[in-house]
């Protein structure tokens, strides 16, 4: 029962975009007794409702081509608040797209490497079971950070701070490990962000060795995976000076953001 528990998450992810509900239209509803082609219309829009809805979560965004889960940062002021739908989409996003998926194999296979946990198999056997609790951690505390997102109204992207200088922006990217953006524009606790790395442990230690299987090692984990999210905030921060320093593209950062690129 315990390899299954990994599952789950990743079902609920899949599904939630198209169980958040599109939003509904005001035309749509003032001319609920139209006629029948307007009805297909609407329908062949809703059709390719969740390509719009992703595109929309990734306006302003820079997007950092390496092989980091979340691998996106958005200027500051220029964050829109996502509906749920966009919410459940970006998260479905960090999830199964290529670079998260990227992320996982490279994180296993360095567990792989390093014999971690040491009681499972080497070899084909070995690494797809390092690959499968991988994805599984991942599902779960997007899971989590999703449904949390949701009930808070919180902002789930990486804002990058409008501000200048290193230590500045720094403190930020650490604060953002803590504190949220809420869809208002205040500022709360993090509490999806602080609940994901927490009680994922708690979920996900069952299907490891029996010596994971404590209270110490699984706060410790959630500790841990709140320290990495930090490393992560600091290198979408200043992923845009490397951007350009390299002449990337726009897309990738390499064009100056307002009052953010600073020294």
């Amino acid at each position: 029962m315990n390899r299954f528990c990994c599952l789950w998450p990743a079902v609920i992810i899949a599904l939630a975009p198209a169980l958040s509900g599109q939003e509904p239209s005001p035309s749509s509803s003032a001319n609920r007794a139209g006629a029948n082609q307007a009805g297909k219309a609407d329908k062949a829009a809703t059709n390719n409702q969740p390509d719009r809805e992703q595109e929309r979560a990734r306006e302003d965004e820079v997007e950092i081509p390496l092989p980091i889960v979340s691998p996106r940062a958005v200027p500051p002021r220029t964050l829109e608040p996502l509906s749920a739908r966009q919410k459940a989409v970006l998260m479905f996003h960090n999830t199964f797209y290529p670079a998260a998926i990227a992320n996982r194999l490279l994180v296993a296979g360095f567990n792989e490497w390093r014999d971690n946990p040491e009681e499972w198999p080497s070899g084909a056997g070995g690494y797809g079971r390092r690959l499968g609790y991988r994805m599984g951690t991942l599902a779960t505390r997007n899971a989590i950070q999703l449904a949390g997102d949701t009930a808070f109204h919180t902002e789930p992207r990486y804002d990058l701070c409008a501000c200048s200088g290193v230590t500045a922006r720094t403190l930020h990217a650490w604060r953002r490990v803590v504190t949220a953006k809420k869809d208002t524009g205040d500022e709360t606790i993090g509490i999806s962000k602080i609940a994901g790395a927490i009680v994922t442990p708690w979920v996900m230690h069952p299907v490891l060795p029996e010596r994971f299987n404590t209270a110490g090692s699984k706060f410790e984990a959630g500790l841990g995976g709140l320290g990495m999210r930090g490393v992560t905030n600091m290198l979408r921060e200043f992923w845009p000076d490397v951007a350009r320093t390299l002449r990337l593209p726009p897309r990738f950062g390499g064009q100056q953001q307002p009052d953010t690129m600073r020294r």
